[in-house]
């Protein structure tokens, strides 16, 4: 027991010199820290954190404003683009406007010129037409002016010439005859003269030739025809009123086969022996002729006419006879069962010139 209070006095001594010894010491270096290090912090810590705040919110705030000058000038740019595109674009659409009016201008101006130059021929022609008495409602001018084709003969009689038929015939009738080419009826050049309508440029030209042969001289030799290629476009130009359709080479004329001599400048047919009389032949008469304008016209009736059957057969079908047990002389009786023709020549500089063959049945 005394050991152990002792014991518990030593330690309690111990314990209390310990507590002593942290009194005293424990002190000193309190007040000097409280001396020293107190008065620091306690100004330097809240002044930093506001300091940071305050930077952290001026720069937020400079943020903000920086970003609502860029979107005032972003919207201010965009405005001023669009109030320019759609000032551009106006002044395209007026420019366009202008552009179309003019054009519609000039277009209606055009075609104002246009009407007045078709209007203008219109009536020349009309006076044309007139002038060359084409309408038959109106009263010729010889009959206005009472003078229709009164001549004194030399007995001093007034006679009246009646431009009928017969006179037409007389006078112009070489025209007709000058365009017969004698071919042989059973032969195709025949057949396709009087098959068709042609105008006289869509005709061969060896059919052309050998209607202008009929207009010239040839000259006769021991055992040849020849005719002169200046003589034959001469008589090509007084039938046709032109070389336009004029081309050298071969054509027939009746039963005689002519030929291009090119070292010689000629036409020659070797054969001069030859006929065309007896068996099937052609026929053709004149059955009417007037003039219209600058216009006169044939008309025909043409049909084979085989002798040795006396029939008549006509282009269309020339191996039946269309009429049986005639003559020559019955053609002109016959008219509506046989082919007939329209011949016509226009009048240019007062000569008449072959123009076209019309098929009327």
């Amino acid at each position: 027991m005394a050991e152990d209070a002792k014991t518990g006095e030593a330690k309690t001594t111990k314990r209390g010199r310990k507590k002593a010894a942290e009194k005293v010491v424990e002190p000193q270096p309190t007040v000097e820290a409280e001396a020293i290090i107190e008065p620091a912090p306690t100004p330097t810590m809240p002044s930093t954190t506001r300091a940071k705040k305050d930077k952290a919110q001026t720069t937020a705030e400079f943020q903000e404003s920086v970003r609502e000058q860029i979107e005032n000038a972003r919207s201010e740019i965009i405005t001023e683009l669009q109030v320019t595109i759609q000032h551009e674009i106006s002044e395209v659409m007026v420019r366009q406007a202008q552009k179309e009016r003019r054009k519609r201008r000039w277009n209606a101006l055009i075609h104002d010129l246009i009407i007045l130059i078709l209007l203008a021929l219109v009536g020349y022609m009309g006076f044309c037409l007139y002038d060359a008495e084409y309408f038959d409602f109106l009263p010729k001018k010889c009959e206005r002016d009472n003078s229709c084709q009164e001549i004194k003969d030399s007995g001093n009689n007034v006679s009246e010439i009646v431009k009928d038929t017969a006179w037409y015939k007389e006078n112009y009738g070489y025209l007709f005859d000058e365009l017969q080419l004698n071919l042989d009826p059973d032969g195709l050049d025949a057949h396709y003269l009087y098959s068709g309508d042609y105008r006289a440029g869509d005709i061969k030209p060896a059919y052309l030739l050998a209607m202008a042969y009929n207009r010239v001289a040839p000259t006769l030799g021991s055992n040849e025809i020849s005719v002169s290629e200046d003589a034959l476009k001469y008589a090509f130009i007084e039938v046709f009123g032109s070389l336009d359709n004029y081309a050298r080479g071969s054509f027939r004329n009746g039963c005689l086969d002519f030929g291009y001599e090119r070292s010689e400048g000629r036409y020659v047919a070797a054969d001069t022996s030859c006929s065309t009389q007896g068996g099937r032949q052609i026929l053709e008469q004149i059955d009417e002729i007037y003039e219209e304008g600058n216009a006169l016209y044939f008309l025909t009736t043409a049909t084979i006419y085989d002798p040795s059957e006396e029939s008549f057969y006509t282009f269309d079908n020339p191996f039946r006879a269309a009429v049986t047990n005639v003559t020559k002389d019955d053609l002109n009786r016959n008219q509506a069962r046989l082919n007939r023709y329209q011949y016509q020549f226009k009048k240019t500089d007062g000569q008449y010139y072959f123009d076209a063959i019309v098929k009327l049945k």
